[in-house]
């Protein structure tokens, strides 16, 4: 083997290493989201951001944006590096759907239009999400 034919192995060595290890890193494994009930959740006693999902069982919806944005890596990384308080408020029975919607509107100073709902606290802003996109939108946003 000549110089230039060594060269060139170790150069596709390396890259292929450079390349392994951002495939590793963009991998990285973020652990399961502690979902915490409203019912334990106490306003604004907690110094950190809190992300707020309304939901039910009855609202697909809700199902489908908890299984293609709540549970993927970076909404667990959102969780992970801000150390976000995430409650899950659960709509499915009217009485609990009452309570949310009294909260919801005392916090928000907004209509509560119900399940697929989401607020987030942080550094006294708060906001109202209500889409996948809005959730996604603000995922990147808070890169």
């Amino acid at each position: 083997m000549n110089t230039n034919t060594i060269k060139k192995c170790l150069l596709v060595f390396l890259a292929l290493g450079l390349i392994s290890c951002a495939k590793k890193e963009e991998t990285k494994k973020y652990p399961e989201v502690k979902w915490v009930k409203f019912e334990n959740y106490v306003n604004n006693s907690y110094k950190q951001p809190v992300f707020v999902n309304v939901t039910a069982d009855w609202c697909a919806n809700c199902q489908y944006i908890e299984k293609t944005v709540l549970e993927t890596a970076e909404f667990k990384k959102y969780v992970e590096e801000k150390n976000v308080l995430a409650v899950e408020a659960d709509v499915t029975q009217e009485e609990n759907f009452n309570k949310v919607e009294n909260w919801f509107n005392e916090v928000t100073k907004e209509n509560f239009t119900g399940a697929q709902t989401y607020v987030v606290f942080d550094r006294g802003k708060t906001t109202v999400l209500q889409s996948q996109n809005d959730v996604l939108a603000f995922l990147w946003m808070s890169k």
